[in-house]
């Protein structure tokens, strides 16, 4: 019974036509079409459009603008720095920094799954209120 089924399988691959196999020898990676209703945007090399004048008066207002930022003081130099305090049960976090890994499943007891966020803490630092 087991020759018969062999001889059934030889014959339905001789019937087949297995010489019409298609072999690329490279990788053609599909090609990224955007929709059509999208329109690339159009990127001037060169400024034809303005005159001298103009572009001396656009150049002096980012020079004003430069300016006005180089005189304002940043808040962030007021800031005193903080004396770094040794732990106690009773010091409260107020913020955390970190950086998100992922998403990571994680189960109950009674096998209840629950999706939670998975993040990396680099440094601590204990500031004191």
């Amino acid at each position: 019974m087991a020759s018969s089924n062999i001889k059934k399988l030889c014959n339905a691959f001789n019937k087949m036509k297995l010489d019409n196999i298609i072999v690329r020898s490279y990788y053609q990676p599909p090609r990224y079409r955007p929709p059509y209703w999208f329109l690339p945007k159009e990127r001037v090399i060169s400024e034809d459009m303005l005159t001298q004048e103009n572009r001396d008066f656009i150049e002096e207002v980012r020079q004003d603008k430069q300016n006005l930022q180089k005189a304002m003081e940043s808040p962030l130099s007021k800031v005193e720095s903080a004396q770094i305090t040794q732990w106690t049960p009773f010091t409260r976090r107020v913020g955390l920094i970190a950086r998100k890994i992922g998403n990571y499943p994680l189960w109950s007891k009674d096998g209840k799954k629950f999706q939670t966020t998975l993040v990396q803490v680099r440094v601590t630092y204990i500031i004191r209120n």
